[in-house]
């Protein structure tokens, strides 16, 4: 790695990390890739220049995917013991998905290191996502759209199961990373799912040069900029016009939306259809289509990203589509809570599960607020108790079962 390479990765390092100052705890979150190598070395040395640095816990996620998985953390294991840092291996528990692994596995990774970090009162994750990793995902992303909010791709910082992430190294190239690690003497593991062509990353990976690399991380920087500058205006109209309720739903008033401009409406749809429904990128094109249908009519309803856009005579209202959500019950995790859906907070003893409302025969009709539809309670959360008792949130709790409503994070 050059010299003005590695001054680059640090300076940006240390800017990121600049409001943690005095944090007690941070974890990294290490596969045993280059990339997680790297960022362990690269936080540990900024951990030892400060007079009171955090203490630093390396977190694998043994997904179980690969036989040799097992191994692999073990020998991350080894790596990190040698570097004096605590690791603790966690393992993904259950079948595995036969289809879509890729994405239902961040999810069950993402939601075991922040289980784990909250259940050790660790405040921030740090991942090894590069310069490549974004110029993946925006080629990616450009085969289905060009809005700002999907060519965005992965933000530097987020929240996860409120806990913080930041990825400290989306402007770092692999390439360098791994010269880095080369200077350093530090070996790593090359997965080999990395070469599985069945995978769009993979195949997208293969086919982009390496000039390529800095032109779309370019082309993220500048979507992320024009998303803010749209959620500032949509923000500021929802604070003066709108609401979101403790059930989840959007409530958009017709007149003012009406005389919103064109291009202020179709982000105000978007940003209502993001918060109650799944949280997948829209296209400009169904965001057009969906508010000239909200303009022409009085009454209907349109689904459109998992949410359901409903027109009523003062309002529209926008909740979560009950079918798009999967009719399973999920076992509660050992630390009592849960991002259900991405998008309730739900507090429930270890041995719950938890599942939407359309599971539990009956117990919609136990509905709050008349002016709902029984549409917005199929999709809330259910809590099943360990003794058979099903409980629904948020409209009824009880001593330690609550669901809280959090808004969908850019991620």
């Amino acid at each position: 790695m050059t010299g003005a390479s590695l001054l680059k990765s640090r300076s940006f390092f240390e800017e990121s990390f600049n409001s943690l100052t005095g944090v007690p705890s941070v974890a990294v979150a290490i596969s045993g890739g280059s990339d997680s190598m790297a960022l362990l070395r690269l936080v540990l040395d900024w951990a030892s220049q400060l007079s009171v640095p955090p203490v630093v816990y390396a977190l694998t996620v043994e997904h179980g995917l690969r036989s040799s998985s097992a191994l692999e953390a073990q020998r991350v294991r080894t790596w990190c013991e040698g570097l004096g840092v605590a690791h603790h291996i966690l393992p993904w528990p259950g079948a595995k998905p036969q289809t879509g692994i890729q994405a239902k596995a961040r999810v069950a990774r993402y939601d075991l290191l922040a289980d784990w970090c909250k259940a050790h009162d660790v405040p921030v994750i740090v991942t090894g996502h590069t310069a490549n990793d974004q110029a993946e995902t925006v080629a990616m992303r450009k085969l289905r759209s060009h809005t700002a909010a999907s060519l965005a791709a992965i933000w530097p910082e987020m929240k996860w199961k409120q806990v913080r992430v930041l990825r400290p190294l989306l402007d770092v190239t692999r390439r360098d990373l791994r010269a880095y690690l080369q200077s350093v003497g530090q070996e790593w593991i090359d997965d080999p799912s990395n070469e599985d062509q069945r995978f769009e990353r993979v195949r997208i990976r293969l086919a982009l040069k390496s000039e390529d690399v800095p032109l779309l991380v370019a082309d993220a920087s500048q979507a992320r900029l024009q998303v803010l500058h749209d959620r500032s205006q949509v923000l500021a109209w929802v604070t003066n016009h709108g609401r979101i309720d403790d059930f989840g739903c959007v409530w958009l008033p017709r007149q003012p939306f009406q005389a919103a401009e064109a291009a202020l409406r179709q982000e105000i749809m978007r940003y209502g259809i993001f918060t109650a429904g799944d949280g997948e990128p829209l296209s400009t094109l169904s965001l057009v289509d969906i508010s000239a249908w909200s303009l022409k009519h009085m009454t209907g309803r349109r689904t459109l990203g998992g949410a359901l856009v409903m027109l009523r005579r003062d309002h529209i209202l926008v909740a979560r589509e009950a079918g798009r959500i999967p009719g399973v019950w999920q076992d509660m995790a050992k630390s009592g809570e849960m991002l259900w859906d991405g998008r309730f907070m739900v507090k429930a003893p270890s041995g719950s599960q938890v599942g939407p409302a359309r599971l539990g025969k009956g117990m919609v009709a136990e509905r709050g607020p008349k002016n709902l539809p029984f549409a917005v309670f199929f999709a809330l959360p259910l809590v099943k108790l360990s003794d058979g008792r099903k409980i629904l949130l948020p409209v009824a709790a009880e001593s330690g079962v609550s669901a809280t409503f959090c808004e969908r994070l850019l991620a």
